[in-house]
Formats: structure tokens, sequence, C-alpha cells
């Protein structure tokens, strides 16, 4: 099948070298800004003290310290009609338990996946499936170095590693390594559904490989593409410059839906509804079969990384605050706020996974109240597994905490 490449349509662009040329934009054909993009920002440098910007860089560092008084500022102070209709629920550190009894297992792991009922670690240079009672059943060692950028993918008995301008495949029922070049920087990870592999180059280019890990066809954005695509029958992927769009898995635009504002957090699929959160602090619910906007909540301050579902309700957050949002009736249930920001929230078997910017974890049950553990170090979200809770400290080391 010959290659399709389709192109979003909302401006004039001519791809080269994997880059767009686009007048004022970051990165510049004509000039060496494609080497070093911070070049577009920085005109000068005599020393550390003097340092001459130019007029885009001026601009964006003007933006970046009005940004940065923005979050310094509370929700609070920004949001005082939204609040004034919500009772404000203080989740105080002290009412949770610390956890002492953290176990160590391994040491050096960058990434781990639930995979049925066994757990994949992920070294630099080897994988190890642990079984249902963590009990080490088969391992294996990478054929090339460096083939951990973004986390594995593990479908029909394959694990799928996105390397620089690479993809390589082990095949667990015939122990042996496939190995495959591709045309451009992989930013993203792999999705692969139907014998058919997704995944971004470039920030700027969505590709569909096929069976024999050929382009099959390409989407090209005006935006960056921040995050890896959301699949169910259909592909939805978010851009910088504020769009969502909905391909089918031919690559044509089913339809496309602009937020006016940039949407750097993959859309999260809820039944019949794409939900986005975008930095202007608005959560969009957008019908996925008409694109229709069937509600916006606007909570006047952007929202940090990608909300958590649970039993109907969206767990969005920025700063200090959390967000409880009923996705039937699409209104906010309750606002709580932490002593500490938050990084991320995720949603596991039993509980949700609160991990503040100072890597301490918070694990608590849906209507945080009943609060059971918390205050053990995590650098990625845990893992829940039987009665124990997987999760990776700050030194990769991968630790053990029974919650029962």
């Amino acid at each position: 099948m010959a290659t399709k490449k389709k192109k979003a349509k909302r401006g004039n662009k001519v791809k080269k070298g994997g880059f767009f040329k686009e007048k004022g934009g970051l990165f510049n054909q004509t000039t060496d800004e494609t080497v070093n993009p911070t070049k577009k920002f920085i005109k000068n440098v005599s020393d550390d003290e003097n340092i001459e910007l130019t007029e885009s860089g001026k601009s964006h560092f003007e933006t970046v310290k009005k940004q940065k008084f923005i979050e310094s500022m509370e929700p609070a102070i920004l949001l005082d009609n939204l609040f004034n209709e919500f009772e404000l629920i203080k989740i105080n550190n002290s009412l949770f338990l610390e956890l002492e009894n953290n176990e160590q297992i391994y040491e050096g792991v960058k990434y781990y996946l639930k995979e049925k009922e066994n757990i994949w670690l992920f070294f630099e240079d080897k994988a190890i499936m642990l079984d249902y009672a963590l009990m080490e059943e088969l391992s294996f060692n990478y054929e090339s170095e460096n083939i951990l950028k973004y986390s594995p993918t593990i479908v029909n008995n394959k694990i799928f590693f996105i390397a620089n301008k690479e993809i390589h495949i082990y095949n667990l029922t015939e122990e042996t390594w496939m190995h495959y070049s591709i045309s451009g920087e992989t930013t993203s990870s792999a999705i692969v559904n139907d014998e058919k592999i997704f995944l971004v180059i470039d920030f700027t280019k969505l590709v569909c490989l096929n069976e024999n890990f050929k382009e099959e066809w390409s989407f090209i954005t005006e935006g960056y593409l921040l995050n890896t695509p959301t699949i169910d029958d259909f592909l939805y992927i978010t851009s910088s410059d504020g769009m969502l769009y909905k391909l089918d898995k031919e690559g044509d635009i089913i339809w496309s839906f602009n937020s006016k504002s940039s949407l750097e957090t993959p859309p999260i699929l809820f039944k019949d509804i794409v939900v986005i959160n975008s930095m202007a602090g608005k959560l969009f619910f957008i019908s996925k079969e008409d694109k229709r906007e069937l509600a916006i909540i606007d909570l006047g301050f952007h929202l940090l990384n990608k909300p958590a579902i649970k039993n109907n309700v969206l767990y969005a957050f920025n700063r200090r605050f959390i967000y409880k949002v009923d996705l039937v009736n699409y209104k906010i249930l309750d606002i709580l706020m932490l002593e500490e920001p938050i990084e991320s929230i995720s949603s596991l078997d039993d509980y949700l996974h609160i991990k503040t910017k100072n890597s301490k974890s918070l694990i608590l049950d849906e209507t945080f109240t009943n609060i059971n553990i918390t205050n053990f170090k995590s650098s990625k979200s845990p893992i829940q597994h039987v009665n124990f809770l997987l999760s990776i400290d700050e030194n990769y080391s991968l630790l053990k905490t029974e919650i029962v």
C-alpha cells in the first residue's frame, strides 16, 4: 500500500528535514535554530551575567514570568465565586499513617507494568517477569543499548520497546528479537492495535506502521503532539495549538475540535464522551459521535497532568486542589485541598494514588474519608498487586508495601 500523508488543514506548511518551515516558528529551516532551538531566544552571551535576548526571547521569558506569577497564586484567590459554592475539604497530611514496612526487592528498575497477573520489571540491560507471588518466572537481556526511551508496550506475547529512531520487539514465545528503523525521532510510546503500530515522530507527526513495519500513513499537525494518542475504535490525539482530532485507523479525520488553548495531556475516553483539559483551566466534555460540546467546566486555573477516573468521577487537579467532577451530570461534586503541591493522580484497583511534588504518595479511598495508608516515597505511580502496593522510589528501587 502506498504511503499516505495527511495534514491537519489549519495553515500552510512545508515539511523538510523532520520539522516544519514556518515563519516565526520555533524551528526555522532558514537558520541554524533547528540544531539548537535556544538560539531563537538568545542572541549573544558575553558572560554569565550579560545575556542578550532576541525579541522572541524577551516575549517568551515575559510570558514565562507571568505564568510563574499565576502559578504562585492559589485557586482560592483566583476563584472566589467558585469556592463560595462549595465547602472546601482540607486533607491534612497528619491524618495519614506513616508506612514503615517498605521492603526493597529490586534496584535499578526504570519501568514496570502489570500484565494480567504478572509484573514486568525493566532495567537498563534486562527485563524480568514476576508471577502472582512476585517470584521470578522468566527474564531476558536486551540486544541493544538505550532502548528504554519510553515505557514498553506488551501485546500478544510481544514486547515493544521504543528507542531513538528504532523499534525493538521481543517475541516471548520464540525468544527472538526484531529491530526496525524509523524515519524520524520517536517521541511517544507505541500503541499496538489490529496488527498496526501507532506512534508520534518528531513531536509533529502521528504515523501508522503496518504488520511489515512500513509506514502506511502519517498525520501531520500544526501544533506539537506532546503525548501518546488514545484509542478505541478510533484514534484521539491532542495538539499544543488546542486541537483535538478524531481519526479513523486509516488516518482520515472524522472530526476536529478547537479548544482555543494548549492541550498537553492525552484525551480521556469515558463511555460516549471525550474529556480534555486545557492549559486555560477548562474541562471540555465532547461527544465522541459528532464533537458536540456537551459541557465546559471553567476552573479558572490551568490543570496539571492527566486526570484520573474512578466510578464515574473524574479527579482533576492543579497545585494543591483536587476537583471531583461528576462525569454523568458534568458538575463539580467537591473541591479538596492538600497541604503540599500535587504532581499526579492515578486510579488503583481499590484506591486513589496522589503523588506530591516531594515524591510523597497519598493512598486513600475515593471518598477521601477512610484513610488507610500514605507517605511512602514513589517516583512513579504504584501498582496494586494482591494485598501489596509496588512502587519505585527516586533511586529506582522497587518497594513492596503491604496494604491489608
